[in-house]
């Protein structure tokens, strides 16, 4: 017996200020001038029935070169919230973006249409300052930005200023299926078990469209890449044999569509 997961009522919204870190050497097409104020505020949660997202991001850094850049969402692709653990309310979403460059002569930026945001985050409680977010930006399979990365993906950095909300009102009943998360039970679902695991995850994946790939990513909860694999609607996708103990978010996508999973290995 599992829980039949449906978002009805989940929501974010955040907004202030991170100081970014950055690795050595330096990763990115835009990285932030470490040391400088990074700014954000954003929101985004399903509508009434649980298919629908709306939201928007707003993101302003600096480079090292005194440019300035705004990345802007035209939409919210996908959102996950866990708040299983009431001190560590967790959340992740997706938002397509325009950027472009804020200087006071600015400069064209090519391919800016359409590049995609990765935001992680815990929400710890009031007032906020041991709330932790990671902003992520990728061009396709170019990394453009990076809040703080850790060789294999962007850690989480405490907020210097403001305040990161996460709630979930979902609905939540019995099913004898596997674990399920979906914006749009009509067009992609993704199911996982057992969740939570001693040992491998399988995640099998409906589809009405059945020729294009499933392409899996998976993150820790920090926003570290782990691993990254492609298969076939129908075809159980098998994993997390190697992993340690901890939480893992997997980003399943197919033709613009995606979603989030959220797997607990014991």
């Amino acid at each position: 017996m599992a829980t039949l997961y449906k978002p009805q009522g989940d929501f974010i919204t955040g907004g202030g200020f991170i100081i970014p870190e950055n690795s050595n050497p330096t990763v990115g097409l835009y990285p932030s001038d470490e040391g400088t104020r990074t700014n954000f505020g954003f929101n985004a949660k399903f509508n009434a029935n649980g298919k629908n997202l709306k939201g928007r991001l707003n993101f302003i850094w600096r480079t090292e070169n005194g440019r300035i850049f705004q990345a802007r969402s035209n939409a919210i692709q996908s959102l996950g919230v866990d708040i299983a653990d009431e001190e560590n309310k967790i959340a992740v979403f997706e938002a397509k973006c325009n950027v472009r460059d804020l200087s006071p002569i600015s400069l064209p930026i090519p391919n800016s249409g359409n590049v995609t945001m990765y935001v992680t985050m815990v929400d710890r409680g009031e007032p906020g300052d041991q709330d932790v977010i990671g902003f992520t930006l990728w061009n396709g399979n170019e990394l453009w930005y990076s809040s703080n990365w850790g060789g294999l993906g962007t850690e989480q950095l405490n907020l210097y200023g403001g305040n990161l909300i996460v709630h979930s009102g979902f609905n939540s009943g019995t099913t004898n299926q596997s674990t399920s998360q979906t914006q749009d039970d009509n067009f992609l679902e993704v199911n996982s078990w057992p969740n939570p695991s001693n040992n491998l995850f399988s995640i099998l994946v409906s589809s009405t469209n059945t020729t294009e790939p499933i392409h899996y990513t998976v993150f820790d909860i920090a926003g570290r890449f782990i691993e990254e694999s492609i298969g076939s609607v129908g075809e159980t996708f098998k994993i997390g044999d190697q992993y340690p103990s901890g939480v893992y978010v997997v980003k399943v996508s197919q033709a613009g569509a995606a979603k989030f999973i959220k797997l607990v290995k014991k």
